[in-house]
């Protein structure tokens, strides 16, 4: 459908070439329309913005649409047009067609069937303003020769009598009247079947079908495919979209067609672009050309001892890229707190084999910074020697807090209560301090403790410790007075000394402060860690974590990638609580992401569901799928006998088996009991 023109002088053209009942309907309707087939279209196909319509072979014209009646007869709405050519001289009829297709302009009409007994008469109406002159067409236009003057129309147009009081029992087959429509829900999408008067068909669509290679189109409609991809990259599960949608009364997918979507289109173009993304990380590393300072991490996917899956992904130091991750399943009979080694392990290897390429004759990978995990450390030594393995310095800042904390309250610390941040802050500079030097590390870190009993040099003379290269403190000289230092002849201030002092030494601590790296640290990992629980919250469970995993890389190597390009700067701080320290401190602030890597997989969704609808993401499908019967059962299976012999028989063999084994078990069970004694 096409509105109908609202400028005046256009409106008058329009008139004079569909006449009095066009007027008539203009004036009924508040928003009228009109049927595109009354325009002729332009080489493109398309309805030029100032063409004007023309009147059809198959519609009255004039006189019968502006005839009122109550008939229905089908007999009296036949119209005999001119025939154009010799073999065209068969008794037309309006078609029955809904093509979109243009008919052929004819105008001429050259025989109109007069009203029947059961119309109305036009004399009772003769009262009504504008009336009249209506009849008065009527009559005038059986005249083949009429031509209506412009005067007229507007006559016609400016009455007010033509409102909504009109009599609206215009025949509802007439071309320009309100066409009769079906409303259709396909998922979120709604359509509009229409049919004129003039017979012809069209759809309106709240959204366009998905295109094909071949510029057809599918069954499938971009706003369905839009708005999974939408529910799937921001990390919301169908419950959830469904909720919304539910909220507000909006139509949505159903369950089989929102997965069935993912499955197929969504989840393979995940999988492009996340591809895509990593050979541009790739690519910018290679200009760089340095060796790769890395930083890892693990994370469960639940709380506690109950883990079932362990990510552990490695990041970049210097451009705070994710470089890759490594998804690791626990097995049966296997504890998950073994699971980071392994996950560790394989994701280096996996690394390493990459970035061969881009590094050649040199190791893509210098060191590795990793928390304070035994079981790592024993696999970096064995399986990667020449990477250089160093501790992170905000998890042991990090544990070294944890226990000072609840206890800075007590009674027995207030005397070194004033000293406890000033000491966790000397561990900072003593690591950076060292050199890389392990010895000299742990003696600055222990030289803080001499310090606060106010003995700033000859630390060769003190017993409680064994200096051998840090003789004095780094500080310069202070002044006479011992305002603030503690006592070492106070029982208080020494019990209080002693107490912060078994904290730093406490198990291995002590010596992996000489392994801290003294520049590169996993705190990127812990916020990433954060980012990808978007994608995966802890509370829930999910059968594979390779696709939330790709979106929350996605998701943090894209703000990267716009810090690194100057799109993303600070602009402000945010206050926030320290969970740890139980402060308040300032979080930097960056102008909002744009998030372009979302489109882009919608883009890819669409462009794989447009180049083969059939074709399955056979390699993700395998991931995700379930363990499945060998056998699957189909109607002819159902009337095929031997088949069902032979699967009742492997029923009985089954469960008899099963039974045996059942039995041992018991058997087993009982005879390894142990004694009392044992």
């Amino acid at each position: 459908m096409k509105a109908v023109t609202t400028s005046k002088k256009q409106l008058e053209k329009w008139i004079e070439k569909l006449g009095v009942d066009f007027a008539k309907n203009v004036r009924m309707y508040g928003r009228p329309y009109i049927c595109r087939s009354h325009f002729v279209r332009d080489s493109f196909g398309r309805v030029p913005a100032l063409a004007l319509p023309k009147p059809l072979p198959f519609s009255s014209n004039f006189a019968e649409n502006v005839v009122m009646t109550n008939s229905t007869s089908k007999s009296d709405k036949e119209i005999a047009v001119a025939p154009t050519s010799k073999s065209d001289k068969e008794e037309a009829v309006a078609p029955t067609s809904t093509s979109y297709k243009e008919e052929a302009d004819v105008s001429e009409v050259v025989e109109i069937q007069e009203k029947t007994d059961d119309d109305e008469d036009l004399s009772n109406l003769s009262d009504e303003s504008g009336y009249d002159l209506i009849q008065q067409q009527v009559e005038a236009v059986k005249d083949p020769n009429y031509q209506p003057s412009t005067s007229e129309y507007r006559q016609i147009l400016d009455d007010e009598s033509f409102d909504n009081d009109f009599d609206q029992t215009v025949d509802e087959k007439d071309c320009f009247s309100i066409a009769n429509y079906k409303l259709s829900k396909f998922g979120a999408v709604l359509t509009f079947d229409c049919t004129c008067e003039c017979s012809r068909t069209w759809r309106w669509s709240t959204s366009q079908k998905v295109k094909k290679n071949d510029n057809t189109s599918s069954k499938r409609f971009e706003l369905n495919v839009s708005l999974t991809t939408a529910a799937v990259t921001i990390g919301l599960s169908y419950s959830n979209i469904m909720s919304i949608f539910s909220v507000v009364k909006a139509p949505f997918i159903s369950k089989t067609t929102f997965y069935e979507t993912r499955r197929l289109g969504v989840v393979p173009a995940i999988n492009k672009v996340f591809m895509e993304q990593r050979q541009k990380i790739i690519k910018i590393l290679k200009q760089i050309n340095i060796p790769i300072d890395a930083a890892g991490d693990g994370m469960y996917d639940s709380r506690g001892y109950c883990a079932f899956w362990c990510r552990y992904i490695i990041i970049c130091t210097l451009t705070k890229f994710v470089l890759h991750y490594k998804n690791v399943r626990k097995t049966a009979g296997k504890g998950s707190k073994g699971l980071e080694p392994i996950a560790q392990s394989q994701c280096l290897s996996e690394l390493v084999d990459m970035l061969k390429e881009t590094f050649v004759n040199v190791d893509p990978i210098r060191s590795l910074t990793t928390d304070r995990d035994l079981a790592v450390a024993a696999n970096m030594k064995n399986q990667f020697p020449k990477i250089i393995h160093r501790f992170d310095l905000w998890h042991l800042i990090r544990n070294l807090t944890m226990d000072i904390w609840p206890k800075k309250d007590q009674k027995q610390m207030i005397p070194i209560k004033p000293w406890i941040q000033a000491i966790i802050n000397n561990v900072y500079s003593s690591i950076q301090n060292s050199g890389g030097d392990p010895i000299i590390a742990r003696e600055l870190v222990m030289s803080s403790f001499a310090h606060c009993l106010d003995q700033h040099s000859n630390f060769q003379n003190i017993t409680w410790y064994k200096f051998t290269k840090v003789n004095q403190c780094r500080h310069s000289p202070t002044s006479t007075s011992h305002v603030g230092f503690l006592n070492p002849n106070n029982v208080k201030d020494m019990k209080a000394w002693e107490a912060l002092r078994k904290i730093f030494v406490k198990g291995n601590r002590l010596n992996d402060i000489g392994q801290i790296s003294a520049h590169f640290m996993t705190s990127e990992c812990e916020s990433f860690n954060a980012l990808s629980k978007k994608y995966a919250p802890k509370d829930k469970y999910f059968s594979s974590h390779e696709t939330t995993t790709r979106l929350a890389v996605l998701h943090w190597n894209h703000l990267k990638i716009e810090e690194l390009e100057g799109r993303r700067t600070v602009i402000g701080g945010k206050s926030s609580m320290n969970k740890t320290k139980q402060q308040k401190r300032v979080k930097k602030m960056k102008s909002p992401s744009d998030h372009s890597w979302r489109i882009e997989i919608k883009n890819a969704a669409l462009s794989i569901f447009g180049e083969e609808l059939s074709k399955k993401s056979n390699n993700l499908q395998e991931e995700e799928k379930e363990e499945s019967s060998d056998e699957e059962f189909s109607l002819e299976n159902l009337t095929d006998k031997d088949y069902f012999e032979k699967r009742l028989q492997q029923v009985f063999d089954e469960f008899e088996s099963s039974s045996e084994k059942s039995e041992s078990d018991s058997d087993a069970e009982e005879s390894d009991e142990p004694d009392e004694a044992d």
